[in-house]
């Protein structure tokens, strides 16, 4: 077979010996991100998707303020991360569609990502199924400490990072906005 002078060498992978099957080429921590069998980007696009709407759906019972009050809902927070996760989930389930990928199905780093991709979901939505009984203010902390650990985070960064996110919140949204959050046992 002739090839052009500045083409590429012949090959399923640039550089690839033409019969060397991709799996050999690419293994491991070597693999780029991103190329997992196609059912498995479709599976967690489609679980973003779900646990937004399933986060969207819950803040539906928090209670609305008079309509006579300055206040804005204590719903508004947790239904714009409910709507950011379909949101994301919607651009992973795109991205799943139109990208093109190599596959290698032996790949221990990836099994590793779908894991802690599984854990954070997990975390995010026991965080929102959460908020009636610990407030809004108490799960949000939590569910940075989980995502924090999830990403191996170390205690001294993540517990002054998540004490100033959750008065953050407080400040701005309940005594600044008044927004009426969430509370739970602990009384904010």
């Amino acid at each position: 077979m002739e090839t052009l002078p500045n083409s590429p060498p012949p090959g399923p992978v640039h550089g690839a010996p033409p019969n060397e099957p991709i799996s050999q080429v690419t293994s491991g921590e070597d693999t780029p991100p991103g190329n997992q069998p196609p059912g498995l980007d479709l599976f967690w696009s489609l679980l973003w998707i779900a646990g937004g709407a399933g986060l969207f759906i819950l803040t539906r019972a928090f209670p609305a303020p008079p309509p006579s009050s300055p206040a804005l809902s204590p719903a508004l927070f947790p239904s714009l991360v409910g709507v950011g996760l379909g949101l994301l989930g919607l651009v992973l389930l795109v991205r799943s569609l139109i990208r093109v990928r190599r596959v290698d199905n032996h790949s221990s780093v990836q099994l590793k990502q779908h894991f802690a991709t599984a854990l954070l979901l997990a975390g995010v939505l026991a965080a929102a199924a959460l908020i009636p009984v610990l407030g809004l203010i108490v799960a949000i902390g939590v569910a940075m400490l989980w995502v924090g650990k999830v990403m191996h985070g170390k205690w001294p960064v993540l517990v002054p990072t998540t004490i100033g996110v959750c008065v953050f919140i407080y400040l701005v949204f309940g005594m600044l906005l008044r927004v009426p959050l969430p509370t739970g046992i602990f009384g904010f």
